[in-house]
């Protein structure tokens, strides 16, 4: 019993160094796309997956949430209260695929005010491509 409760705190201490460390990652990431979406250059490379930078750190921090029930409750509590939680990161999906959305359009309709052309993206890796109208 004793091992299984410093087998979790170590557990959650590995998770918590990894979600910081992909966190980082992850959100200096995003700052870079965005800034560069922002920034309205010559040439904007749109990426679909830089979206879902932000979204990194709160996914990753589930298994810490979730080890750290496990030493206070005990495992099988733990269970049943992630799956509270398991409700929330599907309403959080859920509003991912919202933001996507309004920032796909928003980004288009700004594009369009600042006379930037949408081509239809470079063809060896798939990403859509903007380019200002000279």
């Amino acid at each position: 019993m004793m091992s299984d409760m410093i087998n979790a705190k170590y557990k959650f201490l590995v998770s918590v160094i990894i979600w910081l460390i992909l966190s980082f990652g992850s959100c200096w990431g995003a700052l870079v796309s965005f800034n560069n979406y922002f920034s309205f250059a010559v040439r904007i490379v749109f990426s679909p997956y830089a979206l879902s930078l932000p979204l990194a750190p709160i996914i990753l921090f589930f298994p810490c949430i979730y080890w750290f029930m496990v030493i206070r409750y005990g495992e099988k509590l733990a269970i049943k209260k992630c799956k509270v939680i398991n409700k929330l990161f599907i309403y959080l999906l859920v509003g991912y695929v919202f933001f996507a959305v309004v920032f796909i359009v928003f980004l288009r309709i700004t594009s369009l005010v600042k006379a930037i052309l949408f081509a239809q993206g470079i063809p060896e890796s798939g990403l859509l491509v903007w380019l200002r109208n000279m």
